[in-house]
């Protein structure tokens, strides 16, 4: 018999129910002053079970005769997976609940209804424990395993299912009587290749990257799951968008079988606002009656728990938000400004960060005896009629950098701008000391190690003389900018080896900012090193009174 049919609008058939029910029944609390007592679902946690349990109106169960008859003839086909999900992805914030949650759901996969068996005489779906179930807890290091491990732990060791016979619930895993077992993993993604999982949580995947070798363990893994016809579930923190982590890359797939659950607040929380923020915290924690709010306020405020603003965004208001710290002090870069222009024919280097029509495309000169930034020009899409920079006025700008001040090199990023990068090659071809050597040079700022290398360079220089000439609109860039970590790099030879490095990244601090001034500023701090390096200030006298000078 099929399913009934909806009952009511949006009504969908689910073995959520009878999940529910059996967690509800057999576990329990696992720590505080209430451990050992019932543990109860809240609204929102049923919710998910609802979703995540889903099934195809039309599914059809496999038994042992389908499979039999698939030993025999391996051309038939089985049915497909009656969930409407094969994966889900439930990203609440900190102290919410997902631990015992995650850890209740993995003792419904291991000993509830959680696989299909048909439908009843009513069309209501009917479940079965898992035959054998093998049930792993994924992270990229044994401490965070154990913020899940230890509730599973706990909850079947204290509760009705330490009476199952023939378990034994070990501290490290969890053996069963059927041959399965539940246990924490947090090896390499190749060592996990070929497990034969039935159900795959992977905890906190916004902290699984390439760089720690998370993405690549979660990859192998869900590979092998689908083999197996499970399923998995992701649990996290707001992740950081900068970061192109585990959590990032499923929320933003295209798939649509995979659940993602995620609660942001309503808007954007002002930490300043006392009665704006305990109403954002009541909407992303929900029915968490165990949340402090007021406490976790004071957390989020305070620069020993979150040194960040975005720390505390991501971890207790549900936002995602790079992870960041400040690329400049803002105060330190006031002081900086030294007002004042440019002279015709000084010695400079430039740096080009260009646009078609979403961000800024700006001009920096670096001078490179003091290495003082000028904010030449900026072009902002939105200031013109048809929403795109001008190109032949920004080829006019540069054009006209290079007939009023002696530059030595210019740095740009070639993206969107391959054609012009051309022409400005072929249009200055010799080097100011006649060398031949194109004075504009191509700088991709998506090359990690080369933009570490100028943002290293940058730093160093803002942290002794570093001046720029005091422009409003570089400024809003400089304080817009954010430093982050890119990909794991090899250590240098002054460092400690058995500390992870990685490079050095630009982003913006918010979605909306700008940073491209900033950017070219970098670029042209960069070719300002090139110069020092071909020896342009030995050269400075010749370039500037000799017969080379334009």
């Amino acid at each position: 018999m099929p399913w009934r049919g909806p009952e009511v609008p949006g009504e969908f058939p689910t073995l959520g129910y009878l999940i529910g029910e059996w967690i509800e029944a057999n576990c329990v609390i696992p720590d505080g002053l209430l451990q050992g007592r019932e543990y109860r679902l809240t609204d929102e946690m049923w919710r998910f079970l609802l979703r995540y349990y889903r099934l195809h109106p039309d599914a059809r169960p496999i038994d042992v005769a389908m499979l039999e008859a698939k030993l025999r003839h391996p051309e038939l086909e089985l049915p497909p997976s009656p969930f409407f999900y094969r994966g889900g992805l439930l990203m609440r914030a900190q102290k919410w609940g997902k631990g015992p949650f995650a850890a209740s759901i993995i003792l419904g996969e291991t000993f509830g209804p959680v696989s299909f068996d048909g439908w009843d005489d009513k069309g209501e779906p009917v479940g079965r424990e898992q035959p054998t179930p093998w049930v792993q807890i994924v992270a990229t290091a044994e401490e965070q395993t154990d913020n899940t491990w230890l509730c599973v732990y706990e909850m079947a060791s204290r509760g009705e299912i330490a009476n199952t016979p023939g378990i034994d619930i070990g501290i490290e895993d969890i053996n069963l009587p059927s041959g399965g077992k539940i246990e924490p993993r947090s090896s390499s993604g190749k060592s996990r290749l070929g497990a034969r999982t039935t159900f795959d949580l992977f905890d906190e995947t916004g902290l699984m990257l390439e760089s720690n070798g998370g993405v690549h363990l979660a990859t192998t893994m869900k590979r092998n799951i689908g083999g197996m016809r499970g399923r998995w579930l992701e649990t996290t923190n707001a992740y950081d968008p900068s970061e192109q982590s585990v959590a990032q890359r499923t929320h933003t797939s295209p798939a649509e079988d995979v659940l993602i659950d995620y609660r942001p607040p309503s808007r954007r929380p002002d930490l300043r606002d006392d009665q704006g923020c305990l109403e954002l915290l009541d909407e992303v924690y929900g029915d968490s009656w165990w949340v402090d709010r007021r406490r976790i306020l004071a957390d989020a405020r305070d620069p020993a728990v979150c040194p960040t603003p975005a720390d505390a965004l991501r971890f207790f208001f549900n936002v995602l938000e790079v992870g960041q710290s400040s690329a400049v002090d803002g105060a330190r870069w006031d002081s900086k400004a030294r007002p004042g222009s440019l002279v015709p024919n000084e010695l400079i280097c430039l740096g080009f960060d260009g646009s078609r029509a979403l961000d800024l495309t700006s001009l920096i000169a670096s001078r490179v005896t003091d290495g003082r930034w000028f904010h030449l020009r900026s072009w902002k899409p939105s200031e013109y009629p048809d929403h795109r920079v001008p190109r032949v006025e920004v080829d006019q700008a540069v054009t006209d950098a290079f007939d009023a001040y002696q530059v030595w090199c210019m740095f740009g990023d070639p993206y969107r701008w391959q054609e012009y990068f051309d022409i400005w090659e072929a249009r200055w071809p010799t080097r100011l000391d006649g060398k031949q050597s194109t004075r504009v040079i191509e700088f991709p700022t998506n090359v990690e190690h080369r933009m570490d290398d100028a943002i290293t360079r940058f730093l160093e220089h803002f942290a002794g003389g570093f001046t720029h000439d005091g422009d409003p609109l570089l400024a809003e860039h400089a304080k817009a900018a954010a430093l982050a970590k890119g990909k794991r790099r090899q250590p240098r030879p002054n460092e400690d080896p058995s500390i992870p490095r990685f490079f050095q990244r630009i982003v913006k601090k918010r979605e909306v900012a700008n940073i491209d001034a900033f950017v070219a500023g970098l670029l042209a701090e960069a070719a300002r090193g090139q110069a020092i390096e071909d020896g342009a200030l030995a050269q400075r006298r010749v370039v500037l009174e000799g017969p080379l000078m334009v």
